[in-house]
């Protein structure tokens, strides 16, 4: 099966790409040395020459904080990013099966308090959660009025070995780790009591897969565990999975006002229509963070050490 892969070389992208490779798949990797994603005519060119029979689009800028500082490139890249992939498609595959990557930050402006299925109606506030809902609009459109096979994934946190640090997991670890090392007995901590939902990056890629191949085109998935964890929780299990009594304490001073309290997304139209279901425990992802980040080092001290920063933990 010939698969075409934007955003190829980003943090879910390399695992998918990865997981494809294992699968049999012939995959193209598309990132921005190989191609503008804004670009209509380059996608065309690119996807006329492949003829994939699966697109999978995570090119995007995928960091809520990195959305509110570059809010305009995040709306661009996003939202035209997702035209321009989906008008390429349409002229040079359209039978292909397109998944387009969503987030449940399309619900980062609701006030939620249990887990949220995909029939709730979209409440964006950041930049890269509107950006993102537009997106599903988009493929909402190519699906109805050209009748692509179009499918949107609308995953919470997904975590994993080699996300980048600025992500609440590898964040926290890397300052727990760090703390551990320089003897400290404790470090300090926004978004305290948000609760998110969070899955292991790989078995989000099966559930990618299995939604391209298996979902109802217009459909949206959520890919999540339905499992809500505070960040004063997923603090307590790094500390004992580090195996310190080191106190994680809340700073107010590293709250956001914007930050939702709640997002955890419901698995049961997925479960059901797609037979996916999350596999790794929490904890488990949690060890294997831990021990890359160790790895990395040799030493169980990442630079960043035990300093103050506020933390993204929309995604």
């Amino acid at each position: 099966m010939k698969v075409l892969v934007t955003g190829a070389a980003g943090f879910i992208g390399t695992y998918l790409c990865r997981l494809l490779d294992q699968l049999g798949a012939d995959v193209t990797p598309i990132d921005l040395v190989d191609c503008d994603v804004r670009d209509t005519e380059g996608l065309r060119s690119i996807i006329a020459r492949v003829r994939p029979e699966t697109v999978y689009h995570l090119a995007a800028i995928a960091s809520v904080t990195e959305s509110w500082a570059r809010p305009s490139e995040t709306w661009s890249t996003n939202v035209l990013g997702t035209a321009a992939l989906l008008e390429a498609t349409r002229m040079a595959a359209p039978t292909a099966r397109v998944l387009v990557m969503s987030t449940a930050s399309v619900y980062d402006g609701a006030a939620l308090d249990g887990p949220v299925d995909e029939a709730r109606p979209v409440q964006a506030i950041s930049p890269y959660g509107t950006s993102k809902a537009m997106a599903e609009t988009l493929a909402r459109h190519y699906s109805a009025a050209y009748g692509m096979r179009v499918l949107i994934a609308r995953p919470t946190n997904v975590i994993g070995p080699g996300q980048h640090p600025s992500y609440v997991v590898p964040a926290l670890s890397r300052r727990i780790l760090g703390a551990r090392a320089a003897g400290l007995s404790s470090i300090t901590s926004g978004n305290w009591d948000a609760k998110r939902d969070f899955v292991d990056v790989r078995d989000a890629v099966v559930a990618l897969t299995r939604i391209a191949q298996l979902g109802a085109p217009g459909g949206t998935y959520n890919i999540c565990t339905g499992v809500g964890t505070t960040i004063a929780e997923l603090a307590r299990q790094l500390c004992a999975l580090a195996d310190t009594e080191l106190t994680v304490l809340p700073d107010p001073a590293l709250q956001r006002r914007l930050d939702a309290r709640s997002l955890v997304g419901d698995p049961t139209r997925i479960n059901r229509e797609i037979g996916w279901q999350a596999r790794r425990p929490l904890t488990r992802t949690l060890s294997d963070v831990l021990a890359a980040l160790t790895a990395a080092t040799g030493d169980g001290s990442p630079s960043g050490g035990a300093k103050a920063l506020q933390l993204d933990v929309r995604k």
